[in-house]
């Protein structure tokens, strides 16, 4: 019907008579003319209505076919302002133009291909903004325009811009630490923490550290930890950093060893703390610490953890000779296993004849049931076999231990004694051999490690030191002085005291005496006595009238041994 002209009649008829036919009819013509296929595309773009500067804009662009025919190689082109740069897309291809001069421009083309009539499509795209020096606040205008090699009929709606205000950030730094680890662990174990310490600020944070406190339980480990970290005191870890960008985020791993178990476990919660400073202000202190706890448990480990050893100390054996084995299992974690189960295969051949610590023998199987094995412990059991007599010779004996998941194999070949040829000998002849005795093995003295000796440093002769000089002293002259004169001593000649004369009285009955100081005519008695007087009272007596008759000078004399005549 193209470039043609159609006619539509329509008619109306009737049983009744009708008394003017002329307008029983009408028609209508329409002219039908060939035109290209036209598509309504309507673009929309959506964005922030504020950002700060050195934040991201992420702008949402919707494009619709309106119709009525699908739009082909569709382009959206966004020329983007000074102050923006392009970083992605999301949800089409785009590319940043590239201008004639080889440069590359503002401006970001996508290629949407088609776009059937009443369906849209939709993307994303990204941009930076740019700080200015000095800053400003300022707005950044951003408009996108959709095109396809189908004609639109409507141009109104082909673009949409978004108007995005840029403020200029505070200069603050805000670091906040979270601290993540195990919310349980088991003694005689590690445990790993991480702190993340992320810089929410605008500006560089230096000269950051991160502390750690951890509980008395744990020991700092260096292996695994980070290499800015190390012990600064017996329960904190101090990790370094010279600077940390705004958005910029780090994290430090730190490891811990938990106690052995200890001999009265319970189970017990602990706080590790970890906290974040730096030698640039922090405006928000609410961050700058985390905290995690961790439940330390008493559970006790598997027998999966124990390891089992088994020898006999020997690579061949003869039949008839005993042969003991020794088992030894270890248990070489920090947590203890109880109610381990250790068996003992032992192969035929050989007839058991001990086990110790009250081993169950049943056949040929011994096993050593409820063991217990503390921290770091190794226990040794002993099995004394004797080889039966009836093993063939070159036969291999191997006997196999077991705790739990782990095994240990020993292998002896064993020697056949040849039997007894008795008379008459017939060749060859074999005397009876016995079989070497070896005395029961004892369980090894435990020695406990020799400490090393006490290093004395060797002794320094003493330096000679010369003797001190010590200058004479200087005395003055010693001045002798003259003796004082004294008067020569006149010795005086002593008085004259005249002798005196003892008389006895004559013609007295008794005897009297008298003294006689020269003076004949004075007599005094000085005795009279009987016949019988004393002698020592003559003495007296006399002595006494001497006295006073030589007076004070003369008796002095006599005193003195100047002697006394007695007439």
């Amino acid at each position: 019907v193209c470039g043609q002209t159609v006619t539509n009649t329509a008619t109306v008829t009737t049983t009744t008579q009708e008394t003017n036919a002329n307008n029983n009819s009408s028609s209508a013509q329409t002219n039908f003319t060939c035109t290209t296929e036209q598509a309504d595309l309507m673009i929309t773009k959506t964005g922030a209505a504020s950002v700060q500067y050195g934040s991201e804009i992420v702008y949402t662009i919707t494009v619709r076919n309106i119709g009525p025919s699908a739009a082909n190689s569709v382009i959206v082109n966004d020329p983007f302002p000074n102050g923006l740069t392009y970083i992605s897309a999301t949800g089409a291809t785009c590319s940043q133009a590239v201008p004639n001069n080889g440069t590359t421009g503002n401006f970001v083309t996508c290629d949407l291909g088609s776009i059937q009539a009443s369906k849209e499509k939709s993307f994303t795209l990204k941009f930076g903004t740019i700080t200015p020096s000095p800053c400003t606040n300022g707005n950044v205008i951003n408009t996108a325009s959709v095109s396809s090699s189908t004609p639109d009929p409507v141009s109104a709606n082909n673009s949409s811009y978004v108007t995005t205000a840029l403020t200029c950030p505070v200069q603050n730094t805000d670091l906040s630490i979270i601290k993540s680890g195990p919310a349980t662990a088991r003694y005689g174990e590690n445990v790993t923490y991480t702190l993340s310490v992320r810089n929410i600020g605008s500006i560089t944070a230096n000269s950051i550290v991160v502390t750690d406190t951890f509980p008395s339980q744990f020991t700092y480990q260096t292996s695994g930890s980070s290499s800015q970290c190390s012990l600064a005191t017996s329960n904190t870890v101090r990790c370094t950093l010279s600077s940390l960008g705004a958005s910029q985020e780090t994290a430090f791993t730190l490891v811990f060893r938990v106690q052995d178990t200890p001999s009265y476990c319970s189970n017990t919660t602990v706080q590790n703390n970890g906290t974040v400073s730096s030698a640039t202000t922090d405006t928000n202190a609410s961050n700058d610490s985390s905290t995690v706890s961790t439940s330390l448990t008493c559970q006790n480990g598997t027998t999966d953890q124990l390891t089992i050893t088994k020898t006999d100390g020997r690579s061949s054996v003869y039949t008839r000779e005993r042969l003991r084995y020794t088992i030894t299992v270890s248990n070489p974690l920090g947590t203890s296993v109880q109610n381990a189960t250790v068996t003992d295969q032992v192969p035929s051949g050989l007839s058991i004849l001990s086990a110790s610590d009250n081993g169950s023998i049943s056949g040929q199987q011994v096993t050593w049931s409820n063991q217990s094995f503390a921290a770091y412990q190794s226990r040794t059991y002993i099995l004394e076999t004797e080889v039966s007599d009836s093993v063939t010779d070159g036969t291999v004996l191997t006997n196999t231990a077991t705790v739990g998941t782990k095994q240990a194999t020993d292998q002896t070949t064993v020697i056949k004694i040849p039997d007894y040829n008795p008379p008459p000998y017939q060749p060859p002849y074999y005397p009876p051999v016995q079989p070497p005795y070896y005395p029961p093995v004892q369980p090894p003295v435990y020695y406990p490690p020799v400490q090393p000796p006490t290093y004395y440093p060797p002794v320094q002769p003493p330096v000679y030191q010369p003797p001190a000089y010590y200058p004479p002293v200087q005395q003055p002259p010693v001045v002798i002085q003259p003796p004082l004169y004294s008067p020569p001593i006149v010795h005086q000649p002593p008085a004259y005291t005249p002798p005196i004369h003892i008389y006895p009285e004559t013609g007295a009955g008794d005897s009297e005496l008298y003294a006689d100081s020269g003076n004949q005519d004075q007599l005094q008695v000085i005795a009279n006595g009987n016949t019988d007087a004393s002698p020592f009272t003559t003495l007296f007596y006399t002595t006494m009238i001497t006295l006073l008759a030589l007076g004070s000078a003369g008796a002095s004399r006599f005193l003195t041994g100047g002697g006394m005549m007695l007439g």
